[in-house]
């Protein structure tokens, strides 16, 4: 018999020349999430991280009203690279009736973010190519910990700049990804501009040619994450073995020889182990006896509590073992039949939207579960926001 040691079930087929695997099959759990990357001693703006389970940090969300630029010839680009131009010099201003500027932001629609343009704006609705957004926010000082910039999804590459300066490129539309940009913030005024280019190639996720819509835009919140110089970067909990294991990875300065503790107050477990020279620290505890396992039916999860000196995330987690015995698939040790649909990142209604959040994900969710009796669905064919597997997770 071979065991699936992960709490999510997933099954994955990957396609040549594709970046991203395709075809998830998700029964309707969660334990634990993962990212790579701790960047220290880089530089800001040399890479990216996925910073995990944001609604538990200290952040401010810049949903809202962003302006918005469309740049079919991707001027922005072609010129970005050689010299500031009023992509990024945000503040010019005509000063006679008769100056012509090719950029101004200030004279600039609006665009309620997260959205995808193809459904905010009409004159947009078959628009593949590049678009500018900024969003202007004044802080009070300059930022006292190290600050990430969080997106939660551009589709389907992004090029990110604040205050003038470029922090960096995701190519990717259903990743999260986020910079550390506590040097380029300042008291005041802070600009953030954006270059969303929504056009695919043979090798992208969609290709140029496919049978479901694409949509552009900064489809999912976009966040300004703040935490302390080191921080819980990541972390993973799961049963195997008859064990209770955990799996912490430090981030930022100061990440060796840290002290972790893992925290289950319902279980009584406060469990605490160093670091090693990497970040990371892992635990390994008896299972406690009276813990109760997640299953469908009965979705039971816990509140967790993972820590380091001057930073903590609190998650709820669900435990259950997850293994297949010849064509069955069993949760803790039972057979479970699985009944299910395949669902896109899409709210319902017209005109469709990707601007995806809680409320969608509940109602696609219940229509699954309550109209259907299903107890998995297949999320296609991209990894979907965070907010849909954690209401998988609580709903069963």
């Amino acid at each position: 018999m071979k065991e699936w040691r992960s709490g999510l079930i997933v099954l994955a087929l990957k396609y040549v020349n594709m970046r991203t695997a395709l075809g998830a099959l998700l029964l309707i759990c969660l334990t634990g999430t993962g990212s790579a990357g701790q960047g220290e001693g880089m530089d800001p703006g040399t890479y990216s991280t996925a910073l995990i389970n944001v609604s538990s940090r200290v952040a401010v969300d810049l949903s809202g009203e962003w302006n918005y630029i469309v740049d079919p010839q991707k001027i922005g680009v072609l010129r970005g690279d050689r010299r500031r131009t009023a992509v990024f010099e945000d503040t010019l201003e005509p000063n006679s009736p008769v100056d012509f500027l090719e950029y101004n932001f200030n004279a600039a629609p609006l665009m309620e973010i997260p959205g995808d343009w193809n459904g905010r704006d009409p004159q947009l609705t078959w628009f593949d190519g590049l678009v500018w957004f900024r969003k202007v926010i004044e802080l009070d000082d300059k930022p006292a910990m190290r600050t990430f910039l969080h997106f939660g999804a551009a589709n389907y590459k992004a090029l990110v700049h604040v205050n003038g300066q470029k922090v960096g490129e995701h190519e990717g539309g259903f990743t999260p990804f986020a910079y550390d940009v506590t040097k380029q913030l300042q008291a005041g005024r802070n600009s953030i501009v954006v270059g969303v280019d929504s056009q695919h190639a043979n090798d992208s996720v969609p290709t140029p040619i496919t049978d479901w819509k694409n949509y552009g835009g900064l489809t999912r919140p976009v966040h300004l994450v703040s935490v302390p110089d080191t921080y819980v970067h990541d972390y993973f909990l799961r049963l195997s073995d008859g064990k209770l294991l955990a799996t912490v990875r430090l981030g930022g300065s100061g990440i060796a020889k840290n002290k972790v503790r893992i925290k289950i107050p319902e279980l009584n477990i406060i469990y605490k182990e160093n670091s090693d020279e990497s970040g990371v620290a892992t635990f390994e505890m008896d299972i406690p006896a009276g813990l109760e396992r997640w299953s469908p039916d009965r979705p039971r999860l816990y509140d967790v509590t993972v820590s380091t000196s001057g930073d903590a995330i609190n998650d709820r987690i669900g435990f259950r073992t997850i293994s297949v015995d010849g064509s069955q698939i069993l949760i803790n040790g039972e057979p479970v039949f699985l009944r299910g649909i395949s669902l896109h990142e899409e709210t319902l209604g017209e005109p469709p939207s990707r601007a995806f959040d809680e409320a969608s994900a509940r109602a696609l969710l219940s229509i699954a579960k309550n109209d259907l009796g299903a107890n998995f669905v297949r999320l296609a064919h991209y990894p979907h926001a965070e907010v849909m597997t954690r209401l998988a997770d609580e709903m069963g």
